[in-house]
């Protein structure tokens, strides 16, 4: 049996009870179409098999990972991609800029434009940017290190018709980044000033409070991509969880920010070592499980 043959018949019910009016059951909301699921979420099945499992669901597009990536060429990926019909939500990661672990900075800036450069092979639209940790620094230093390297990608950004999405991190997430609120991220923004240059929201990572919600008409140019996962105020690093099953208002986030014309992907990127260890098939389910349970306040659905 296919793959859709055993997913859709569950999808169908979830769908069919978490859209309750009947006009609706048979339809999907607007963003279902920059609804990706990323690398990092289904990290067990390797890129020949995530593809065609991903068309087969439905799911429109695809995060991917430069380090899952070993071992394939652009032309290799844009091969495997043609016949699903996935687009590319999102290439990760650049960064790496504070010379953590003795990486040379001019690497990190030339791995930054291979990463460019893949993503407008594979015709992504954003190249997430994590800073890198504090690396024994202090913080003006470790910002400074970050604003150069920013600058020079920006100009391969800029041409490559790419926009780079500065990433700030939960305070557990020492080890990825210094940036740890999006005031932080805004700054860095702020200072810079470049239209190629905006922020990647991951929901995980931000407090999801009425402050930052009250902001998003304000906040919508800037943001360049979302990675919905779940969790709390206290959720590690490597333990969030799928949509639903937290705390968060994913729900109301994504109405707000298609209210204030948000239109670029939503990735689902879940960092999970209980999830890591499922099978392909069950995460999958699972998956489209928890998106199913975003639907009914995510609103307007396509006709």
């Amino acid at each position: 049996m296919s793959l859709s043959r055993r997913w859709f018949p569950w999808w169908g019910r979830a769908r069919q009870e978490a859209v309750a009016p009947a006009e609706l059951r048979s339809r999907r909301p607007s963003w279902w179409s920059r609804l990706a699921i990323h690398q990092n979420t289904l990290v067990r099945a390797p890129l020949e098999l995530l593809l065609p499992a991903l068309q087969e669901a439905g799911i429109a597009g695809v995060g991917l990972w430069a380090d899952r990536l070993a071992g394939w060429t652009p032309q290799e990926i844009v091969r495997e991609l043609l016949p699903t019909g996935l687009k590319v939500s999102s290439v990760g990661a650049v960064g790496g800029f504070t010379r953590h672990h003795g990486y040379p900075f001019d690497n990190a800036v030339q791995d930054g434009l291979d990463r460019i450069e893949l993503a407008q092979i594979v015709r992504a639209p954003v190249v997430r940017v994590i800073s890198g940790p504090i690396a024994g620094h202090i913080h003006k230093h470790a910002r400074r290190l970050l604003i150069d390297g920013l600058q020079a990608l920006l100009p391969a950004a800029q041409t490559a018709g790419v926009r780079l999405a500065l990433q700030p991190m939960s305070p557990q997430a020492v080890e990825w980044t210094f940036l740890h609120t999006l005031e932080a991220a805004e700054s860095v923004l702020t200072e810079i000033n470049h239209p190629s240059l905006g922020i990647s929201l991951g929901t995980a990572h931000l407090p999801l409070n009425p402050k930052l919600l009250s902001r998003l008409t304000e906040l919508a140019p800037w943001i360049a991509s979302v990675q919905l996962a779940d969790g709390d105020s206290q959720t590690e690093t490597y333990n969030q969880r799928l949509p639903s099953a937290g705390q968060l208002p994913l729900a109301e986030l994504i109405a707000g920010l298609e209210s204030a014309q948000y239109r670029g992907w939503y990735e689902l990127e879940v960092w999970s070592r209980d999830l890591w260890k499922l099978d392909t098939e069950t995460l999958m389910r699972r998956c489209l499980e928890s998106l199913g349970c975003l639907v009914p306040a995510s609103t307007p659905v396509d006709v």
